[in-house]
């Protein structure tokens, strides 16, 4: 869960956990003007969190960056 609790440093979110399975966390992302629904793969480092009604999926590097799915850094 490092990288998530990086990302989330990163981004200024705190965060809000309601469950955990051995391969993932869920709950919600607090950033300070919006709350967004998170599901988090440990395994994969896979971060999929909810503007919205929308999904935002993203993959996290071991310091919690985010990362295209093959690897490498995103440029946005």
């Amino acid at each position: 869960m490092k990288p998530l609790v990086l990302w989330c440093r990163w981004h200024e979110a705190k965060l809000r956990l309601h469950g955990r399975s051995a391969n993932e966390v869920w709950g919600e992302l607090d950033f300070s003007n919006r709350t967004a629904r998170f599901r988090y793969q440990i395994d994969t480092r896979t971060l999929t969190f909810w503007k919205g009604n929308t999904p935002k999926t993203i993959f996290l590097d071991d310091m919690g960056v985010e990362r295209q799915e093959n690897g490498d850094q995103q440029t946005d």
